[in-house]
């Protein structure tokens, strides 16, 4: 956690917090996931994203001093940094974004199993930038297809969870595909006869594209 400067309060924003575009709509994010924490249709789903956290930092817990291969643990350690962002942006409603984090998160994961599976890996993966055949070895060893297919070895259940839920992210906004775009897309009537007005939304709270975002986070 950030240490603030001496004479600053961090239970309170910062001077001139919210008075420029960017930080007031940091505001008005943070105000929705407020809304999105205490109105009883959407509570529930915050409910089931601590519940994933609590599970995250029992897991995370359990590895300290005894994790067989050390990059898998780290591997968990970042899928869960990258899970709370995308927790605290599909509250936020920040739907396309939120699923951007959440492939994140899944891949992390992926990398982890992939790692205690094939230690041996280790070494490819922290060489990939030294050179072009470094990273072709990369993307020889590391393909999701195979990955998902070391989970399901692991796990039948899992690993079809994961490689849907890896789809549904891609669908839904971690790519730039049509369902996550259109879902945020508002076409209206303009002010003259055969205008249209063509909006994107930046954040979709109470809106179907954030109840996805919110079960797709907390499955």
């Amino acid at each position: 956690m950030a240490i603030a400067p001496a004479g600053i309060d961090q239970n309170e924003p910062p001077p001139h917090w919210g008075e420029d575009d960017l930080t007031s709509f940091m505001r008005i994010a943070t105000r929705a996931a407020w809304g999105t924490y205490v109105q009883p249709e959407t509570r529930p789903w915050f409910e089931k994203l601590k519940a994933i956290d609590l599970t995250f930092l029992k897991a995370i817990a359990a590895l300290s001093g005894h994790a067989p291969n050390f990059f898998t643990g780290l591997m968990l350690v970042s899928s869960h940094a990258a899970f709370r962002a995308a927790a605290e942006f599909a509250l936020q409603g920040r739907t396309c974004e939120a699923m951007v984090l959440m492939r994140s998160c899944l891949e992390y994961a992926m990398y982890g199993v992939h790692f205690h599976r094939h230690p041996e890996l280790v070494n490819v993966w922290a060489r990939r930038g030294e050179g072009a055949e470094q990273k072709k070895a990369v993307r020889k060893h590391f393909k999701n297809l195979e990955m998902i297919a070391g989970i399901t070895a692991l796990n039948n259940a899992i690993g079809p969870r994961v490689a849907n839920l890896y789809e549904i992210t891609i669908d839904m906004g971690a790519h730039p595909n049509e369902v996550g775009f259109f879902g945020r897309l508002k076409i209206s009537d303009g002010p003259n006869a055969g205008d249209k007005l063509f909006e994107i939304k930046y954040l979709q709270g109470g809106e179907l594209a954030q109840l996805s975002a919110l079960k797709t986070a907390a499955p």
